[in-house]
């Protein structure tokens, strides 16, 4: 009898198939893009391939079937450059930034929330119409306003339209090695500029906010009084708005990096864990309601109505959105019993939403629920098979192991790429984290629902303050740990899709117990090796002076091999540039250079010499100069370039950031005169000299 063989999950799966085929057109257009004529003449010969094979006789189009499957893959891969193409909103005619130098003023609608800054208030705007000297044409595009606290009269709401003037500018790329590409994230965004506006130079000329645009607002109003009026811890109160609202600028920031320190970040943030909380929820309630239970198509329905009204009830946020519209496709999946099934919906669910927003593709939020949701899918219950246990508060301890590890194996590397960082301790944490923020979580929609009943918004304020008040404290215990936590990960694009490829040729290795996977699994081993292995040399043999730019200050350090040497005081506590530098290039023993004051400045000496001068240097000019690697200025230092020549001979001047901007353009002018090389820290990213 011949041995049945299970068919592979993407020959049942059509969207499982489809899905890596529009996301590659998407990526190819995005780094290597075509113009539209020739897409759609890739379009054009890919449908008429398929129109002649659909011509043949069944016995020759069966022949031809691998053929066919290949073109209409190509078919989807034209789609998907075609769709990424159109997405591009510099290819729009009527997109705002085509008309900058032109342009005197911009009418715009705010379309977020203000969140408040240190000296601004910052604001996402979409530009409506562009106002030229003689002329007003609509157009589109989006922007980030800042608009200055000072001699502010009224800050625009979500909803305002208004007007102001032309001060639009680029998004700056990252300032500091290892810092956050705010620029990249953004233009994923279609988003490309900003502009800082002080008050006299916009104006509020109405609010065109939508019904349902009218609807967010009062409910968020109207949390936001329930939860102040019922939770009296401001911490609890904070981490109850993030949950529901999805806004969590009120948390303390070192509340947040100690979450983010062990691996349970994203409970901050509405996504798929909130709306998978929910989903939960609602499918136990509907196995106890009397008219719906064990019926699975009125079950379905109910569940459905209840994401979904937890979506709209937090703002429907893109992030709330796009998790309700994939567990609404992985309940289809659900009710018919069929694990194949959930994932042709999982994939239909992405497919579906990239279609519609390319973007997403880059977005960290999608690509970190797309990956935890399918390895939940593939491992969890493979994982929990393994451990049986009798006593029900085990089982589900090992329950909530399980998932928690299934959805590390595949978001592991997307966390290694971004956060550079790997949380040991994240089991032990998400462990706890995961049922207390499940109990805050229903209680918070319980209050919702109540609340205005006085003494049961009363009870549900003191639960909520309580679980909240043991989870920071956890939370922060296990922060406070040593070793719990892995930094310094600064893995490439390629290094990255190498982790995939091992952890997939694993799984198939596992599955199948065939030798090639196990081979190829062993060679990707290999080239990973060997990418770290050469990233380490490269570390080990830098030798770079670094000056950062910080506004305002003077912050210099120096790196030889995996060591560093600081060229100014810095209280590291206080300085997440530092330690982010730092981290960048792999340096973790300080090592003090040789130092010693004198009436020129701060001599530094090692295996490089550098002077510091930060007041007016006095000293006698000898015959001789003294060869130093950089001459370093600072403090508006009283000093002439002209007279340092005399003295010293450097291939290099730094001004640092803390230096007045007339006197920096009064020494650059000497260098210039002098033909000697010059940086000001102040006009460029940071300074980074390989010797």
């Amino acid at each position: 009898m011949a041995r049945y063989v299970q068919p592979y999950v993407w020959k049942q799966a059509p969207f499982v198939r489809l899905l890596p085929a529009l996301a590659g057109g998407i990526v190819l257009q995005h780094y290597l893009p075509l113009f539209l004529k020739t897409i759609l003449i890739c379009l054009s010969v890919a449908i008429l391939f398929l129109f002649y094979f659909s011509l043949e006789n069944i016995a020759r189009r069966f022949v031809h079937l691998q053929w066919r499957g290949i073109l209409f893959l190509l078919l989807i891969l034209f789609s998907g450059m075609l769709i990424r193409y159109t997405s591009d909103i510099q290819q729009k005619d009527n997109w705002y930034g085509h008309f900058l130098q032109k342009a005197k003023a911009f009418e715009a609608q705010i379309i977020s929330v203000p969140e408040e800054k240190e000296k601004t208030y910052k604001l996402t705007a979409e530009i409506k119409k562009v106002i030229l000297p003689d002329s007003v044409f609509t157009s589109i595009g989006k922007t980030i306003l800042y608009i200055r606290k000072k001699d502010l009269e009224k800050l625009p709401e979500e909803g305002d339209v208004m007007i102001f003037k032309n001060k639009v500018g680029e998004i700056g790329n990252p300032k500091n090695p290892g810092s956050f590409d705010y620029k990249n994230y953004l233009s994923n965004k279609g988003i490309f500029h900003q502009v800082i506006l002080s008050p006299n130079e916009w104006i509020i000329t109405g609010n065109r906010s939508a019904g349902l645009d009218k609807l967010f607002t009062k409910t968020l109003v109207y949390e936001n009084q329930l939860f102040s009026k019922n939770i009296s811890s401001e911490g609890s109160r904070s981490l109850m708005k993030a949950l529901i609202t999805g806004d969590r600028k009120d948390i303390d920031k070192n509340i947040v990096q100690a979450y983010a320190n062990t691996g349970v970040v994203h409970v901050l943030s509405i996504s798929g864990l909130h709306i998978g909380l929910i989903y939960l929820f609602l499918i136990k309630l509907g196995n106890l309601l009397p008219g719906i239970r064990k019926k699975k198509l009125p079950q379905f329905f109910f569940v459905l109505s209840g994401v979904w009204f937890f979506a709209v009830l937090t703002g429907s946020g893109p992030s709330v959105l796009r998790s309700a519209l994939m567990f609404s496709f992985l309940s289809l999946g659900i009710i018919q019993n069929k694990k194949v099934v959930t994932y042709n919906f999982w994939a239909a669910s992405a497919f579906l939403i990239l279609c519609f927003n390319p973007l997403l593709l880059w977005d960290i939020g999608f690509q970190l629920s797309y990956a935890a949701v399918l390895g939940i899918l593939i491992w969890q219950k493979p994982i929990y098979s393994k451990l049986l246990f009798g006593n029900k508060l085990l089982d589900y301890t090992w329950q909530l192991i399980s998932v928690s590890l299934s959805a590390q194996i595949l978001t592991l590397p997307i966390s290694l790429f971004y956060f550079h960082q790997f949380p040991l301790l994240f089991i032990i944490a998400n462990l706890v984290a995961i049922p207390l923020v499940s109990l805050g979580l229903w209680a918070g929609m319980l209050l919702l629902f109540f609340g205005w009943i006085s003494f049961i918004g009363q009870i549900l304020g003191m639960f909520i303050n309580r679980i909240f008040l043991i989870l920071d404290s956890f939370i922060l215990y296990i922060d406070s740990i040593r070793y719990g936590l892995w930094t310094g990960f600064y893995p490439s694009v390629a290094e990255v899709i190498l982790l995939y490829l091992l952890i997939i040729f694993l799984y198939s290795w596992g599955k199948t117990k065939e030798v090639l996977p196990l081979k190829l699994a062993l060679f990707s081993t290999l080239i990973l090796c060997s990418a770290y292995t050469y990233s380490r040399w490269q570390k080990c043999n830098q030798d770079a002076l670094l000056v950062y730019n910080v506004s305002g200050q003077s912050k210099i350090e120096y790196y030889n091999g995996f060591n560093f040497h600081d060229l100014n005081t810095v209280d590291e506590d206080e300085s997440v540039i530092i330690k982010t530098g730092r981290s960048f290039f792999n340096v973790s023993n300080q090592r003090a250079l040789t130092f010693f004051q004198s009436t020129a400045g701060e001599f530094y000496g090692g295996q490089r010499n550098f002077l510091l001068i930060h007041s007016k240097p006095e000293f006698k000019i000898s015959q001789k100069k003294i060869y130093l690697d950089a001459i370093i200025i600072s403090n508006s230092a009283d000093v002439r370039i002209h007279k340092l020549n005399q003295q010293f001979e450097t291939p290099l001047y730094i001004f640092t950031q803390d230096n007045n901007i007339a006197k920096v353009q009064n020494w650059k002018k000497e260098c210039e005169e002098l033909h000697l090389r010059a940086q000001d820290s102040r006009s460029q990213p940071a300074l980074v000299f390989n010797y």
